[in-house]
């Protein structure tokens, strides 16, 4: 019995295409994450979300 090849082909190529794409996409997740993971314990980010946002009349006096 023949069996059509070029279907088996290309379902190895599309797998093999999108798990390099997986792969690359770890990987760039992976280097984002090691670069910027450094800048949490710097002194700029005081996170003055309370100062910037909850305390804020111009944000909290919305009518609802």
């Amino acid at each position: 019995m023949k069996t059509n090849n070029k279907i088996k082909g290309k379902k190895a190529t599309e797998k093999t295409g999108f798990n390099r794409w997986l792969a690359g996409a770890v990987i760039a997740l992976a280097v984002t994450f090691a670069v910027f993971i450094p800048t949490v314990k710097y002194d700029y980010t005081n996170w003055d979300d309370d100062i910037n946002i909850y305390e804020n009349k111009n944000i909290t006096n919305f009518e609802r």
